[in-house]
């Protein structure tokens, strides 16, 4: 098991900032939240999990459905839950992964088919329209606020406020983030934010105002990290996107992600 920002004590404790403690059960590894009236876990990918945890899980699942969501399906979390319960896959995808070794973004690009060189050519041509700044603060975050509460997704009541205050626990890991905001003209137009924890990054969120659409401000600030990070070393995205043909299109290769439910009485007898 490798850890991942999830596991991580700031995370899991911003978790009671974020939802009413009746809402919280927590054991020595794992959060299961009252979320949108499903219990489901807020650790991703990968985590530890003993049997402790085993235990507290089985006493939720004699009244409840639980749920994971992204969930790597070759990590020991997946193993040890196929194990101990009756698993029902509900959904199941590639997820996308960027891997590159240091200096090598041009040979990369050079490599990906015509119409995503394309894409990057189109994008070059909007820098100019764009400025950007970087760094991990939280003035920056006023901006990524600003953004995704101007964004169709609060439109659509899917912006980070509408999703039980999304952004609490992703400003948790402030101090492990990168961030890149563009701005047309003074005003923040679109933003990516990357988490990097034990050795990898995570594409945690992106968005864009409208202007921001038109310009493909989120995905150029993206490639901006990318080209500047990957400068400095050999570099991990796990892209975290779920069936995201931008970030399939990016990926140097996949991994199967799922998302699961154990049912209600779905223990195993071991």
């Amino acid at each position: 098991m490798k850890s991942n920002f999830t596991n991580d004590k700031l995370y899991r404790d911003s978790l009671y900032f974020r939802f009413t403690t009746n809402k919280i059960k927590s054991s020595k590894n794992l959060d299961i939240v009252k979320y949108f009236g499903k219990n489901i876990c807020f650790q991703y990918f990968d985590s530890a999990i003993d049997d402790e945890d085993i235990s507290f899980l089985k006493n939720i699942n004699k009244s409840s459905n639980i749920q994971f969501r992204y969930i790597n399906m070759d990590s020991n979390l997946y193993k040890v839950l196929n194990i101990n319960f009756i698993i029902d896959i509900t959904d199941k995808w590639k997820a996308p992964i960027l891997e590159l070794k240091k200096n090598e973004v041009d040979n990369y690009v050079n490599s990906k088919s015509y119409n995503f060189r394309r894409m990057i050519k189109k994008n070059d041509n909007y820098l100019k329209e764009l400025k950007f700044k970087k760094g991990n603060t939280f003035d920056l975050w006023k901006n990524i606020l600003y953004i995704d509460q101007n964004s169709w997704k609060s439109e659509e009541e899917s912006d980070m406020f509408n999703l039980s205050y999304e952004h609490i626990t992703l400003l948790s890991q402030i101090k492990n983030s990168d961030i890149e905001v563009a701005y047309k003209n003074g005003v923040p137009v679109g933003y990516s934010l990357l988490i990097y924890y034990s050795g990898i990054y995570y594409a945690a969120k992106w968005g864009a105002t409208e202007e921001g659409r038109k310009l493909n401000a989120g995905i150029i600030c993206l490639f901006n990290q990318i080209k500047r990070l990957s400068k400095k070393k050999d570099l991990y995205i796990d892209l975290w996107g779920r069936n995201n043909k931008i970030y399939d299109r990016i990926a140097t290769s996949f991994i199967d992600r799922c998302y699961l439910r154990i049912s209600k009485n779905g223990s195993k007898k071991n």
